[in-house]
Parts: C-alpha cells; structure tokens; sequence
C-alpha cells in the first residue's frame, strides 16, 4: 500500500515536468494591434440583437462573427429594448443591479 502510494506520489510530481519539455517553453511572438479583433460595424451588432430579441434561444446565426465585446453591446441593447418596453407600458422596472 505504501510502496503504490509513493509510486502514484512519484508519478504525479514527474508528469507535469515531463509534459513541459526539458528545452523549456518557446517564447510566444509578441501581440500586435493587428492582431486585436476590430470592432463589428454597427448595423452587424443590430441585426445581432435583433435576432436575439426574436428568438433568444436559438442561436442567432448573425451573431456568430461578433467578438465577446461586440456580443455583449446587443446583449445589452435587447435589455434595453424589453425595459423600454415594459416602461412604455406601465410596468415597474427595478433599478439595474450595480
């Protein structure tokens, strides 16, 4: 029991310097303002929200070349469509969670 105990120790200390390579890690190339995702235009962001507010759980096809940033400005523009909406019609919106 000892002697499987300190094998699995023994192994589980090696693994992770065998999987790293004896040379060491080759140095990554440096990110360059190229290399940054460009903001969608704008018109791309509004058909993205506007297939979200439509169907929001069936993937919206125009939102699969937004970045994360993008993403989030329809996102975010649904959330204010349904709260202007609710508004307009006389519903008590909360304040918005800080």
């Amino acid at each position: 029991m000892r002697r499987t105990a300190a094998v699995l120790l023994a192994v589980a200390c090696l693994s992770p310097a065998a999987c790293s390579g004896v040379g060491g890690e080759a140095p990554r190339p440096a990110l360059t303002w190229t290399d940054l995702p460009s903001p969608a235009p704008a018109q791309q962001v509004s058909a993205c929200a506007d297939a979200l507010a439509e169907s929001p759980h069936d993937g919206a096809p125009e939102c699969a070349g937004l970045s994360p940033a993008d993403y989030l400005k329809a996102l975010q523009d649904v959330a204010k469509r349904e709260e202007d909406a609710l508004r307009s019609a006389g519903v008590s919106v909360p304040p918005p969670v800080p």
